[in-house]
């Protein structure tokens, strides 16, 4: 162990000087090891670690050019070396085994059956769908979803760790039988207008949403020909909305407490946390990157319920004016210049009956 300890401990020197000179200066300093002679100009030697600053100053005072090399920074720059290369290799290894891995598979535009069918599919390909998968094969995926009814194109590809199968369902035949008008509200007609077919109803007349306004034929001197049905067919109509409100109103107001619980996971969370410690509160769900995994919090802040007193009357012009825009909006009718609407309260007790009719005219079918 001495010996061992000793030799690591040591110090090579190279120098070019008269050599004999130089060698019986230099042994009455130190013990000489390993002395090499290159050249006529120049040798190797090497001494004990603790006589490198006399061997220098004598080395620097005779003026003698030289070379200190200390084995033990050789080799730990060789370590550092070896272990960056390492690490390099390492980080190569994992970026490809992240490149390769399937961690999640995604279908898209197949129907509930279908994901099912697909689902044994990737099944019996031997990929697991709720684990990390490496050197997935699936080349034979495609030719087993198109022998599936009603698949037109399957496409194939990797999005980051996730496995997306995209399906295209066959195009629906297109049904060429002739089609009549039919009435999209209730309303009286006030212009008729056909471009083919045969009107079924009269200027003036009451309809209900589902009445056909033009059949899809017509008369000629052969009897009934079957064509597509197309016109205008213009109307007064009346939209009706009733809405209830209860005289108390709850609301939920922060407390000011807060929950929160981190999952780390190797795919974008699907956890369904339930253990909250509130009865009322406020969700908010945070995702991040953390590679290779996915870390998802989920922040809770408690609400607080309380009850008062809802008076309709005081708000009932800004209720007014947000209902009748939805009713607009949602009726999926074009609003007229000359529309106008009416209004009805009922008060009942506990409640408020809110009733509004719009009278517009325009298009029926």
């Amino acid at each position: 162990m001495a010996s061992k300890k000793r030799k690591n401990s040591r110090i090579e020197y190279l120098i070019k000087t008269n050599l004999l000179f130089s060698l019986n200066k230099l042994s009455k300093i130190a013990n000489l090891y390993n002395v090499r002679k290159l050249d006529n100009h120049s040798m190797k030697f090497g001494v004990d670690l603790k006589y490198n600053s006399t061997i220098n100053s004598f080395l620097d005072s005779m003026d003698i050019e030289y070379v200190c090399i200390n084995k033990n920074t050789k080799k730990k720059y060789f370590v550092c070396l070896l272990f960056i290369i390492l690490s390099l290799i390492i980080c190569i290894y994992i970026s490809y085994l992240y490149s390769i891995c399937v961690t999640d598979i995604k279908i898209i535009g197949a129907s509930s059956d279908q994901q099912l069918l697909i689902n044994n599919i990737i099944s019996d390909a031997g990929i697991n769908q709720y684990g990390i998968n490496f050197f997935v094969d699936y080349a034979m995926i495609p030719d087993k979803i198109y022998e599936l009814d009603n698949i037109s194109n399957v496409d194939i590809y990797k999005s980051k760790t996730t496995l997306v199968i995209d399906i295209r369902t066959s195009l629906e035949k297109i049904d060429l039988t002739p089609k009549p008008i039919i009435a999209k509200f209730d309303g009286t007609i006030t212009s008729i207008t056909v471009s083919s077919g045969t009107a079924l109803v009269k200027v003036g007349q009451s309809v209900l949403k589902g009445d056909v306004l033009i059949a899809p034929y017509r008369i000629n001197n052969e009897g009934f020909e079957a064509v597509h049905a197309s016109g205008i067919i213009t109307g007064q109509l009346v939209i009706q909305k009733h809405l209830v409100f209860t005289n108390k109103q709850v609301k939920y107001e922060l407390s000011g407490k807060q929950y929160s619980k981190s999952f780390l996971t190797l795919k974008e969370s699907v956890i369904n946390y339930t253990e909250i410690p509130f009865e009322y509160y406020k969700m908010s769900k945070y995702t991040t990157n953390a590679f290779p995994f996915y870390i998802t919090t989920y922040e809770y802040s408690e609400l607080i319920k309380t009850e008062e007193e809802f008076d309709f009357l005081m708000d009932k012009d800004e209720i007014l004016s947000r209902e009748l825009t939805k009713l607009i909006a949602t009726s999926n009718f074009a609003e007229s210049i000359n529309a106008t609407f009416d209004y009805e309260i009922t008060n009942s007790g506990c409640f408020t009956i809110l009733s509004i009719y719009y009278y517009a005219s325009g298009d029926l079918s």
